[in-house]
Protein backbone atom coordinates (compact mmCIF):
# COMPACT_ATOMS: atom_id res chain seq x y z
CA UNK A 1 0.00 0.00 0.00
CA UNK A 2 2.72 2.42 0.74
CA UNK A 3 4.11 2.68 -2.81
CA UNK A 4 0.89 3.58 -4.43
CA UNK A 5 0.22 5.78 -1.49
CA UNK A 6 3.08 7.82 -1.32
CA UNK A 7 3.32 7.83 -5.32
CA UNK A 8 -0.53 9.09 -5.76
CA UNK A 9 -0.02 11.04 -3.10
CA UNK A 10 3.11 13.22 -4.60
CA UNK A 11 1.17 13.41 -7.89
CA UNK A 12 -1.84 15.28 -6.15
CA UNK A 13 0.05 17.24 -3.98
CA UNK A 14 2.02 18.73 -6.82
CA UNK A 15 -1.38 19.35 -8.84
CA UNK A 16 -2.87 21.15 -6.42
CA UNK A 17 0.83 23.33 -5.50
CA UNK A 18 0.51 23.97 -9.68
CA UNK A 19 -3.14 25.20 -9.50
CA UNK A 20 -2.17 27.74 -6.56
CA UNK A 21 0.74 28.88 -7.95
CA UNK A 22 -1.19 29.30 -11.53
CA UNK A 23 -4.75 30.60 -9.75
CA UNK A 24 -2.90 33.49 -7.56
CA UNK A 25 -2.29 35.56 -11.44
CA UNK A 26 -4.49 38.40 -11.56
CA UNK A 27 -5.55 38.21 -7.73
CA UNK A 28 -5.25 41.93 -6.58
CA UNK A 29 -8.43 42.62 -4.16
CA UNK A 30 -10.47 40.47 -1.83
CA UNK A 31 -13.22 40.16 -4.16
CA UNK A 32 -10.85 38.52 -6.42
CA UNK A 33 -9.29 36.51 -3.78
CA UNK A 34 -12.08 35.58 -1.02
CA UNK A 35 -15.04 35.78 -4.04
CA UNK A 36 -13.23 35.04 -7.52
CA UNK A 37 -14.86 38.74 -8.65
CA UNK A 38 -18.37 36.98 -8.42
CA UNK A 39 -17.92 35.26 -11.94
CA UNK A 40 -18.46 31.99 -10.79
CA UNK A 41 -21.21 29.58 -12.86
CA UNK A 42 -22.86 26.65 -12.25
CA UNK A 43 -20.26 23.52 -12.61
CA UNK A 44 -17.42 25.64 -10.29
CA UNK A 45 -20.20 26.33 -7.72
CA UNK A 46 -21.91 22.95 -7.85
CA UNK A 47 -18.73 21.40 -7.20
CA UNK A 48 -17.60 23.83 -4.46
CA UNK A 49 -20.40 23.26 -2.28
CA UNK A 50 -20.18 19.13 -3.06
CA UNK A 51 -16.69 19.64 -2.23
CA UNK A 52 -17.17 21.56 1.40
CA UNK A 53 -19.49 19.24 2.49
CA UNK A 54 -18.10 16.19 1.19
CA UNK A 55 -15.85 15.60 4.14
CA UNK A 56 -14.86 12.90 6.54
CA UNK A 57 -18.47 13.50 7.78
CA UNK A 58 -19.97 11.53 4.95
CA UNK A 59 -17.53 9.32 3.86
CA UNK A 60 -16.32 8.17 7.44
CA UNK A 61 -19.10 8.76 9.80
CA UNK A 62 -21.83 7.62 6.97
CA UNK A 63 -19.92 4.14 7.32
CA UNK A 64 -19.24 4.40 10.65
CA UNK A 65 -22.87 4.86 11.68
CA UNK A 66 -23.78 2.39 9.08
CA UNK A 67 -21.97 -0.37 10.57
CA UNK A 68 -24.03 0.10 13.42
CA UNK A 69 -27.09 1.24 12.49
CA UNK A 70 -27.80 0.47 8.44
CA UNK A 71 -29.73 2.61 7.17
CA UNK A 72 -30.01 5.30 9.68
CA UNK A 73 -26.15 5.66 9.21
CA UNK A 74 -27.22 8.28 5.83
CA UNK A 75 -28.93 10.50 8.54
CA UNK A 76 -25.99 12.68 8.70
CA UNK A 77 -25.24 13.07 4.80
CA UNK A 78 -29.55 12.93 4.66
CA UNK A 79 -29.34 16.26 6.61
CA UNK A 80 -26.85 18.38 4.78
CA UNK A 81 -28.37 17.57 1.13
CA UNK A 82 -31.81 18.47 2.57
CA UNK A 83 -30.33 21.20 3.59
CA UNK A 84 -28.45 22.07 0.20
CA UNK A 85 -31.78 21.52 -1.60
CA UNK A 86 -33.41 23.53 1.19
CA UNK A 87 -31.25 26.51 1.09
CA UNK A 88 -31.52 26.18 -3.40
CA UNK A 89 -35.29 26.54 -2.66
CA UNK A 90 -34.94 29.64 -0.09
CA UNK A 91 -31.52 31.15 0.89
CA UNK A 92 -28.75 30.85 -1.59
CA UNK A 93 -31.15 33.14 -4.39
CA UNK A 94 -31.49 35.25 -1.60
CA UNK A 95 -28.10 35.62 -0.21
CA UNK A 96 -26.47 36.35 -3.65
CA UNK A 97 -28.48 39.20 -4.60
CA UNK A 98 -27.69 40.61 -1.15
CA UNK A 99 -24.05 41.22 -2.54
CA UNK A 100 -22.53 40.92 0.19
CA UNK A 101 -18.74 38.82 1.30
CA UNK A 102 -19.87 37.19 4.57
CA UNK A 103 -22.93 36.42 6.63
CA UNK A 104 -21.74 38.59 9.39
CA UNK A 105 -22.35 41.24 7.30
CA UNK A 106 -25.76 40.68 7.16
CA UNK A 107 -26.14 42.17 10.76
CA UNK A 108 -24.95 45.70 9.63
CA UNK A 109 -26.57 45.76 6.40
CA UNK A 110 -29.83 44.58 7.53
CA UNK A 111 -29.99 45.01 11.34
CA UNK A 112 -27.67 48.45 10.86
CA UNK A 113 -25.27 47.49 13.73
CA UNK A 114 -21.07 46.90 12.77
CA UNK A 115 -20.73 46.24 16.55
CA UNK A 116 -23.11 43.14 15.35
CA UNK A 117 -21.38 42.20 12.45
CA UNK A 118 -17.68 41.99 14.71
CA UNK A 119 -20.10 39.51 17.11
CA UNK A 120 -21.57 37.63 14.86
CA UNK A 121 -18.08 36.94 12.59
CA UNK A 122 -16.31 36.59 15.91
CA UNK A 123 -19.02 33.61 16.53
CA UNK A 124 -18.50 32.94 13.02
CA UNK A 125 -14.76 31.87 13.36
CA UNK A 126 -15.06 30.30 16.92
CA UNK A 127 -17.31 27.85 15.17
CA UNK A 128 -15.39 26.90 11.74
CA UNK A 129 -12.36 26.98 13.42
CA UNK A 130 -12.76 24.47 15.41
CA UNK A 131 -14.36 22.08 12.67
CA UNK A 132 -11.10 22.86 10.98
CA UNK A 133 -9.00 21.83 14.04
CA UNK A 134 -10.72 18.49 13.69
CA UNK A 135 -9.78 18.04 10.57
CA UNK A 136 -6.30 18.69 11.29
CA UNK A 137 -6.93 15.61 14.40
CA UNK A 138 -8.95 13.23 12.30
CA UNK A 139 -6.02 13.70 9.45
CA UNK A 140 -3.75 12.60 12.05
CA UNK A 141 -5.88 9.26 13.14
CA UNK A 142 -6.45 8.67 9.80
CA UNK A 143 -2.75 8.05 8.53
CA UNK A 144 -1.96 6.38 11.99
CA UNK A 145 -4.49 3.97 11.44
CA UNK A 146 -2.91 3.06 8.25
CA UNK A 147 0.87 2.25 10.05
CA UNK A 148 1.31 6.27 9.34
CA UNK A 149 2.53 7.99 12.31
CA UNK A 150 4.97 10.43 11.22
CA UNK A 151 3.45 13.46 12.35
CA UNK A 152 6.01 14.94 9.32
CA UNK A 153 3.06 13.28 6.59
CA UNK A 154 0.40 15.51 8.47
CA UNK A 155 2.61 18.68 8.43
CA UNK A 156 3.02 18.15 4.65
CA UNK A 157 -0.36 17.71 3.71
CA UNK A 158 -1.58 20.60 5.88
CA UNK A 159 1.39 22.49 4.82
CA UNK A 160 0.60 22.54 0.66
CA UNK A 161 -3.14 23.41 1.53
CA UNK A 162 -2.36 26.13 3.35
CA UNK A 163 0.33 27.36 0.95
CA UNK A 164 -1.79 26.63 -2.53
CA UNK A 165 -4.89 28.51 -0.12
CA UNK A 166 -2.74 31.87 0.84
CA UNK A 167 -1.45 31.78 -3.08
CA UNK A 168 -4.63 31.48 -4.89
CA UNK A 169 -7.59 32.00 -2.30
CA UNK A 170 -11.20 30.71 -3.20
CA UNK A 171 -10.28 30.41 -7.11
CA UNK A 172 -7.52 28.02 -6.58
CA UNK A 173 -9.90 26.24 -4.06
CA UNK A 174 -12.89 25.65 -6.70
CA UNK A 175 -10.30 24.52 -9.32
CA UNK A 176 -8.48 21.82 -6.56
CA UNK A 177 -11.90 21.25 -5.16
CA UNK A 178 -12.79 20.25 -9.35
CA UNK A 179 -9.67 17.82 -9.03
CA UNK A 180 -10.75 15.91 -6.15
CA UNK A 181 -14.02 15.13 -6.46
CA UNK A 182 -13.14 14.03 -10.13
CA UNK A 183 -10.88 11.59 -8.08
CA UNK A 184 -13.48 10.68 -5.15
CA UNK A 185 -15.79 9.72 -7.65
CA UNK A 186 -13.90 7.93 -9.89
CA UNK A 187 -12.39 6.09 -7.31
CA UNK A 188 -15.32 4.87 -5.85
CA UNK A 189 -16.32 4.51 -8.74
CA UNK A 190 -13.57 1.92 -9.61
CA UNK A 191 -13.99 0.63 -5.65
CA UNK A 192 -17.47 -0.18 -6.20
CA UNK A 193 -16.92 -1.80 -9.79
CA UNK A 194 -14.34 -3.89 -8.00
CA UNK A 195 -16.52 -5.16 -5.51
CA UNK A 196 -19.35 -5.77 -7.97
CA UNK A 197 -17.35 -8.17 -10.46
CA UNK A 198 -14.90 -9.53 -7.83
CA UNK A 199 -16.35 -9.64 -4.71
CA UNK A 200 -20.34 -9.15 -5.21
CA UNK A 201 -21.38 -11.57 -1.95
CA UNK A 202 -19.95 -8.38 0.29
CA UNK A 203 -22.65 -5.97 -1.48
CA UNK A 204 -25.40 -8.95 -1.35
CA UNK A 205 -24.43 -8.94 2.60
CA UNK A 206 -24.52 -5.03 2.43
CA UNK A 207 -28.13 -4.87 1.03
CA UNK A 208 -29.42 -8.17 3.09
CA UNK A 209 -28.39 -5.95 6.17
CA UNK A 210 -29.32 -2.79 4.80
CA UNK A 211 -32.53 -2.66 7.62
CA UNK A 212 -31.06 -4.19 10.32
CA UNK A 213 -29.04 -2.71 13.19
CA UNK A 214 -26.60 -4.52 15.63
CA UNK A 215 -26.41 -2.02 18.32
CA UNK A 216 -29.72 -0.96 20.22
CA UNK A 217 -30.78 2.92 20.12
CA UNK A 218 -33.85 4.70 20.07
CA UNK A 219 -34.57 5.85 16.66
CA UNK A 220 -35.56 9.34 18.16
CA UNK A 221 -31.85 10.30 19.24
CA UNK A 222 -31.28 10.12 15.52
CA UNK A 223 -32.92 13.56 14.88
CA UNK A 224 -29.66 15.84 15.72
CA UNK A 225 -27.77 14.23 13.11
CA UNK A 226 -30.36 15.37 10.20
CA UNK A 227 -31.29 18.60 12.19
CA UNK A 228 -27.98 20.07 12.87
CA UNK A 229 -26.13 19.81 9.26
CA UNK A 230 -29.71 20.38 7.98
CA UNK A 231 -29.80 24.53 10.09
CA UNK A 232 -25.68 24.54 9.52
CA UNK A 233 -25.81 24.88 5.59
CA UNK A 234 -27.76 28.26 5.77
CA UNK A 235 -25.70 29.91 8.11
CA UNK A 236 -21.69 28.64 7.76
CA UNK A 237 -19.61 30.86 6.12
CA UNK A 238 -17.91 28.98 3.54
CA UNK A 239 -21.11 27.53 2.36
CA UNK A 240 -22.41 30.98 1.55
CA UNK A 241 -19.15 32.28 -0.11
CA UNK A 242 -20.25 30.12 -2.39
CA UNK A 243 -23.12 32.07 -3.33
CA UNK A 244 -21.52 34.82 -2.84
CA UNK A 245 -19.06 33.89 -5.66
CA UNK A 246 -21.91 32.93 -8.30
CA UNK A 247 -22.53 35.27 -10.72
CA UNK A 248 -25.71 35.97 -10.41
CA UNK A 249 -28.84 34.55 -8.12
CA UNK A 250 -29.69 31.86 -10.53
CA UNK A 251 -26.37 30.22 -10.79
CA UNK A 252 -26.45 29.88 -6.90
CA UNK A 253 -29.83 28.02 -6.05
CA UNK A 254 -29.73 25.99 -9.31
CA UNK A 255 -25.88 24.89 -7.41
CA UNK A 256 -27.47 24.42 -4.52
CA UNK A 257 -29.66 22.11 -5.84
CA UNK A 258 -27.31 19.74 -7.72
CA UNK A 259 -24.90 19.97 -4.98
CA UNK A 260 -27.50 18.26 -2.81
CA UNK A 261 -28.74 15.81 -5.32
CA UNK A 262 -25.12 15.05 -6.00
CA UNK A 263 -24.21 14.35 -2.34
CA UNK A 264 -27.13 12.67 -1.41
CA UNK A 265 -26.35 9.90 -3.82
CA UNK A 266 -22.72 9.45 -3.06
CA UNK A 267 -23.16 8.67 0.57
CA UNK A 268 -24.96 5.72 -0.09
CA UNK A 269 -21.41 4.20 -1.32
CA UNK A 270 -20.11 4.42 2.19
CA UNK A 271 -23.10 3.44 3.54
CA UNK A 272 -23.46 0.37 1.65
CA UNK A 273 -18.82 -0.25 2.37
CA UNK A 274 -20.41 0.40 6.22
CA UNK A 275 -22.33 -2.12 6.54
CA UNK A 276 -20.72 -4.45 4.53
CA UNK A 277 -17.89 -4.07 7.15
CA UNK A 278 -19.92 -6.03 9.49
CA UNK A 279 -18.73 -9.43 7.68
CA UNK A 280 -15.38 -8.76 9.19
CA UNK A 281 -14.19 -9.94 12.56
CA UNK A 282 -11.85 -8.07 15.14
CA UNK A 283 -12.13 -4.78 13.67
CA UNK A 284 -9.41 -2.55 15.52
CA UNK A 285 -11.82 -0.14 18.38
CA UNK A 286 -11.24 3.19 17.35
CA UNK A 287 -10.05 2.52 13.51
CA UNK A 288 -12.85 3.41 10.24
CA UNK A 289 -14.81 0.05 9.83
CA UNK A 290 -14.96 0.77 5.88
CA UNK A 291 -11.29 1.27 5.87
CA UNK A 292 -10.58 -1.72 7.73
CA UNK A 293 -13.09 -3.58 5.32
CA UNK A 294 -11.26 -2.29 2.08
CA UNK A 295 -7.74 -3.56 3.83
CA UNK A 296 -9.29 -6.85 4.76
CA UNK A 297 -10.88 -7.37 1.48
CA UNK A 298 -8.33 -5.96 -1.37
CA UNK A 299 -5.37 -5.19 -2.53
CA UNK A 300 -2.84 -2.76 -1.92
CA UNK A 301 -4.50 -0.56 -4.89
CA UNK A 302 -7.58 -0.23 -3.47
CA UNK A 303 -7.03 0.43 -0.09
CA UNK A 304 -4.46 3.39 -1.17
CA UNK A 305 -6.88 5.17 -3.49
CA UNK A 306 -9.51 4.44 -1.16
CA UNK A 307 -7.12 6.67 1.76
CA UNK A 308 -6.22 9.11 -0.77
CA UNK A 309 -9.78 9.72 -1.79
CA UNK A 310 -10.68 10.11 2.26
CA UNK A 311 -7.30 12.80 2.73
CA UNK A 312 -8.98 14.47 -0.58
CA UNK A 313 -12.38 14.81 1.06
CA UNK A 314 -10.30 15.89 4.08
CA UNK A 315 -8.61 18.68 2.06
CA UNK A 316 -11.23 20.22 -0.23
CA UNK A 317 -13.48 20.54 3.60
CA UNK A 318 -10.21 22.27 4.94
CA UNK A 319 -9.14 24.85 2.55
CA UNK A 320 -13.06 26.47 2.09
CA UNK A 321 -13.17 26.32 6.12
CA UNK A 322 -9.17 28.04 6.18
CA UNK A 323 -10.84 30.52 3.22
CA UNK A 324 -14.10 31.17 5.06
CA UNK A 325 -12.08 32.32 8.26
CA UNK A 326 -9.98 34.06 6.96
CA UNK A 327 -12.85 36.10 4.98
CA UNK A 328 -14.51 37.06 8.17
CA UNK A 329 -11.50 38.25 9.78
CA UNK A 330 -9.97 40.14 6.80
CA UNK A 331 -13.53 41.80 5.46
CA UNK A 332 -15.56 41.72 9.06
CA UNK A 333 -13.04 43.77 11.20
CA UNK A 334 -11.70 45.71 8.73
CA UNK A 335 -11.19 49.50 9.08
CA UNK A 336 -11.46 50.75 5.70
CA UNK A 337 -14.28 49.13 3.65
CA UNK A 338 -12.42 50.47 0.39
CA UNK A 339 -8.68 49.00 1.59
CA UNK A 340 -7.52 46.04 0.10
CA UNK A 341 -4.02 44.61 1.13
CA UNK A 342 -3.61 41.24 -0.25
CA UNK A 343 0.10 40.65 1.27
CA UNK A 344 -2.07 40.91 4.69
CA UNK A 345 -5.19 39.09 3.77
CA UNK A 346 -2.12 36.15 2.64
CA UNK A 347 0.01 36.79 6.13
CA UNK A 348 -3.37 36.76 8.10
CA UNK A 349 -4.64 33.59 5.98
CA UNK A 350 -1.02 31.56 6.81
CA UNK A 351 -0.88 32.20 10.31
CA UNK A 352 -4.56 31.31 10.78
CA UNK A 353 -3.06 27.87 9.06
CA UNK A 354 -0.12 26.99 10.80
CA UNK A 355 -1.98 28.31 14.42
CA UNK A 356 -4.76 25.59 13.79
CA UNK A 357 -1.91 22.80 12.94
CA UNK A 358 0.11 24.04 16.52
CA UNK A 359 -3.76 23.89 18.08
CA UNK A 360 -4.19 20.83 16.93
CA UNK A 361 -1.69 18.86 18.35
CA UNK A 362 -3.85 19.48 21.92
CA UNK A 363 -6.98 17.95 20.83
CA UNK A 364 -8.00 14.88 20.14
CA UNK A 365 -11.57 13.73 20.19
CA UNK A 366 -12.80 14.82 17.12
CA UNK A 367 -16.90 14.47 17.05
CA UNK A 368 -17.10 16.14 20.16
CA UNK A 369 -14.83 19.19 19.26
CA UNK A 370 -17.13 18.97 15.57
CA UNK A 371 -20.45 19.05 17.36
CA UNK A 372 -19.51 21.89 19.52
CA UNK A 373 -18.35 24.13 16.53
CA UNK A 374 -21.56 23.50 15.24
CA UNK A 375 -23.88 23.94 17.71
CA UNK A 376 -22.15 27.46 18.88
CA UNK A 377 -23.49 29.37 15.79
CA UNK A 378 -26.69 27.16 15.41
CA UNK A 379 -27.57 28.19 18.73
CA UNK A 380 -27.04 31.54 18.68
CA UNK A 381 -26.46 32.45 14.97
CA UNK A 382 -29.25 30.97 13.27
CA UNK A 383 -32.50 32.45 14.14
CA UNK A 384 -31.37 36.28 13.09
CA UNK A 385 -29.57 35.43 10.16
CA UNK A 386 -32.51 33.62 8.36
CA UNK A 387 -34.64 35.90 9.41
CA UNK A 388 -32.58 38.40 7.50
CA UNK A 389 -33.91 37.07 4.55
CA UNK A 390 -37.59 37.85 4.58
CA UNK A 391 -37.89 41.83 3.81
CA UNK A 392 -39.94 43.06 6.97
CA UNK A 393 -39.01 45.81 9.68
CA UNK A 394 -35.85 45.40 11.06
CA UNK A 395 -34.18 46.41 14.33
CA UNK A 396 -30.97 45.93 16.24
CA UNK A 397 -32.80 45.34 19.63
CA UNK A 398 -34.15 42.34 17.40
CA UNK A 399 -30.93 40.93 16.57
CA UNK A 400 -29.01 41.51 19.93
CA UNK A 401 -32.07 40.12 21.65
CA UNK A 402 -31.99 37.05 19.73
CA UNK A 403 -28.29 35.71 19.98
CA UNK A 404 -28.72 37.06 23.88
CA UNK A 405 -31.43 33.91 24.03
CA UNK A 406 -29.96 31.54 22.07
CA UNK A 407 -26.51 32.06 24.15
CA UNK A 408 -28.59 31.52 26.92
CA UNK A 409 -30.26 28.57 25.82
CA UNK A 410 -26.50 27.21 24.97
CA UNK A 411 -25.54 27.35 28.68
CA UNK A 412 -29.03 26.25 30.30
CA UNK A 413 -30.22 23.57 28.07
CA UNK A 414 -28.28 20.67 29.85
CA UNK A 415 -29.52 21.97 33.50
CA UNK A 416 -33.46 22.25 32.40
CA UNK A 417 -35.35 19.08 32.90
CA UNK A 418 -36.47 17.41 30.04
CA UNK A 419 -40.58 17.72 31.21
CA UNK A 420 -39.89 21.35 30.60
CA UNK A 421 -38.44 21.42 27.18
CA UNK A 422 -40.54 18.32 26.10
CA UNK A 423 -36.55 16.70 25.34
CA UNK A 424 -35.69 19.44 22.40
CA UNK A 425 -32.10 18.74 21.36
CA UNK A 426 -30.34 22.11 22.41
CA UNK A 427 -30.08 23.16 18.75
CA UNK A 428 -34.08 23.22 18.19
CA UNK A 429 -34.36 24.69 22.32
CA UNK A 430 -32.35 27.92 21.31
CA UNK A 431 -34.11 28.43 17.99
CA UNK A 432 -37.27 28.52 20.18
CA UNK A 433 -35.83 30.15 22.78
CA UNK A 434 -34.55 33.22 19.97
CA UNK A 435 -38.50 33.34 18.98
CA UNK A 436 -38.95 35.23 22.23
CA UNK A 437 -37.27 38.19 20.54
CA UNK A 438 -40.64 39.62 19.01
CA UNK A 439 -42.44 39.96 21.90
CA UNK A 440 -39.57 41.45 23.59
CA UNK A 441 -38.82 43.99 20.42
CA UNK A 442 -42.22 44.74 20.36
CA UNK A 443 -42.46 45.92 24.03
CA UNK A 444 -38.80 47.34 23.85
CA UNK A 445 -40.50 49.87 20.64
CA UNK A 446 -43.28 50.59 22.84
CA UNK A 447 -41.78 51.71 25.83
CA UNK A 448 -39.53 53.58 23.38
CA UNK A 449 -42.56 55.52 21.65
CA UNK A 450 -43.94 56.12 24.84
Amino acid sequence: MSYYFVTFSAILLFILIYIGYKSSRGISTNDSYFLADRKLGVISVSIALLATQLGPGVMLGTSDFAYKYGIYGIFYSLGISLGLIAVAIFGAKQLREKNISTIAELFEKEYGSKFLRKIASAISIISLYGILISLIVGTRKFLIAFGIENEFVVYIFWTILILYTVLGGLKAIIYTDIVQIIFIFVTFAIIMGYYIFNKYEYIQFSLDNLFHSIVNKDKALFAPYIIVPFLFVFIEQDMAQKFFSAKNSKTAYISAFIAGVLLLGFSFLPLIFGIAARSIENIPIGSSEMIFFFISTSNSFITSIAALAVLCAIISTGDSLLCAISSNLTLDFKKNSLSDNILKTRIITILLGFFGIVIANYFDNIIETMLLSYQIMVCTLFFPIVLSYFNFKKSTFFAYSSICLGIIGFFIHPKIGTDFYFNLSKELFCIFLSVLAFPLSAIFNRLKTS
